[in-house]
């Protein structure tokens, strides 16, 4: 809690204005529900083994709510992304851009630093949201191929991944760390030698 507290007066108001205002502080999907139908999607050999969670939390000492989500493996975190650390980041970015043009150029580094924050794999809890819509509503070939980091990355460990497509998929150095470690774990759990190169595109 002290942490949060420390994270969430770091950040400051203008930080915390953005969330509100561009943002928004709250989740807005209804988590049993999606949950339940994200983790119906999990391949049989890691149904039971991996878990999902996304949760909104006050603490008596926080003015804001924090927002995380996460995912288990055997009941251990191995994936996790906070709104007040993602706000954190994000100033730190912001702050370096404008530190590094001219004051009069026109750059919009609000949303300059979250494309910046996105590339690195860092996302918004409300991009985490959107992306988990979008998991849910997408063909599966479609979300297969995407470039959004937790859509790929979901794909690696649902159950309409067959483990004869699975054998075919490599993926290239620079791909998101998140996907990569999926990957990693449906192969593991199927017994399978991880590659490394190039996602096969057929």
């Amino acid at each position: 809690t002290s942490h949060l507290l420390y994270l969430e007066e770091s950040i400051g108001y203008e930080v915390r204005t953005y969330a509100n205002v561009e943002r928004g502080w709250w989740l807005t999907i209804d988590w049993s529900r999606t949950k339940q139908l994200l983790e119906s999607n999990i391949c049989a050999k890691l149904q039971g083994r991996i878990s999902l969670n996304l949760t909104n939390y006050r603490s008596n000492n926080k003015r804001e709510p924090e927002s995380r989500f996460w995912i288990s493996l055997d009941k251990k975190d191995i994936f996790s992304i906070s709104k007040l650390k993602w706000l954190r980041e994000w100033k730190e970015v912001r702050e370096e851009l404008i530190s590094n043009h001219d004051e009069n150029a026109n750059i919009d580094v609000y949303d300059q630093a979250e494309q910046i924050l996105k590339n690195r794999g860092f996302y918004y809890l409300g991009d985490v949201e959107n992306s988990l819509r979008d998991y849910l509503s997408i063909p599966f070939d479609q979300a297969l191929q995407s470039s959004n980091m937790i859509i790929k990355g979901l794909t690696m460990i649902d159950r309409r991944l067959g483990k004869r497509r699975l054998i075919n998929i490599t993926l290239p150095p620079e791909e998101f760390d998140f996907v990569t470690m999926m990957y990693k774990i449906r192969c593991e759990s199927e017994g399978i030698e991880p590659h490394n190169h190039n996602i096969n595109k057929d």
